[in-house]
């Protein structure tokens, strides 16, 4: 695993035919509307599959930065686990720890009381990830048309060939929810609902609507059941 956090894009590129497993990505940073995390993403795509992560014990705690959203603190990992083929989460994050971590000072007596509880959430993401096509590999990931005001839609492709396609709907609010129309134009006819950021979700998603109502920050995939 390449820790490429920091590299010049080229220097990435180049590790290609070093025979890495993994290297990160930067996902975390984005903002769910510049390009230049999917047009990393399609770049590097070939150089090796890569890990996404809502925090590292590089960064500051999500929660802190958030002022312990529970929301965001959904949202970001959901994503992180649509976004790539890896997913990595440091230890209190489903807890909404706030203090940051530290790589040697870092001690079992720095345990948080937590903030919430999102075993749940990320018990079924993982499972999910783990069982599906969709999203088992770095697959294609591209701005889906039809973008809505305060949402990111984006098509998530597991190859070039789309032989499994879905679409990720992301409202960027933490504090609003939003409505959004479906066009299944080029989704599976068994395309359904997933409701990743419930930690109630049925396994086998529900019914594909005209419209999508988002909660406040929430991710949400269409795609075919596996």
């Amino acid at each position: 695993m390449a820790e490429t956090l920091g590299c010049r894009l080229e220097e990435i590129e180049a590790l290609a035919k070093a025979g890495f497993d993994y290297f990160y990505n930067s996902s975390k940073w984005w903002d769910f509307v510049e390009p230049w995390c999917l047009e990393q993403h399609a770049r590097f795509r070939s150089v090796a599959p890569s890990i996404s992560f809502p925090e590292s014990h590089d960064t500051g705690r999500l929660a802190a930065e958030s002022g312990r959203s529970e929301a965001v603190q959904r949202q970001r990992f959901v994503f992180a686990a649509l976004f790539s083929e890896g997913v990595q989460m440091t230890v209190g994050y489903e807890f909404g720890f706030r203090r940051q971590l530290h790589v040697i000072d870092t001690q079992p007596s720095d345990w948080e009381t937590a903030s919430f509880d999102l075993t749940p959430v990320i018990r079924q993401v993982n499972a999910l990830k783990a069982r599906h096509p969709l999203l088992a590999t770095e697959g294609v990931l591209r701005w889906a048309p039809g973008q809505v005001e305060g949402v990111t839609i984006l098509e998530r492709w597991s190859d070039d060939s789309g032989r499994y396609r879905g679409l990720v709907l992301v409202d960027r609010d933490p504090v609003a929810g939003r409505s959004v129309p479906v066009d299944s134009t080029g989704l599976p006819s068994g395309t359904r609902v997933f409701r990743l950021c419930a930690p109630d979700m049925p396994a086998a998603g529900t019914p594909l609507p005209d419209r999508v109502q988002l909660g406040p920050g929430e991710v949400v995939l269409l795609m075919e059941p596996a």
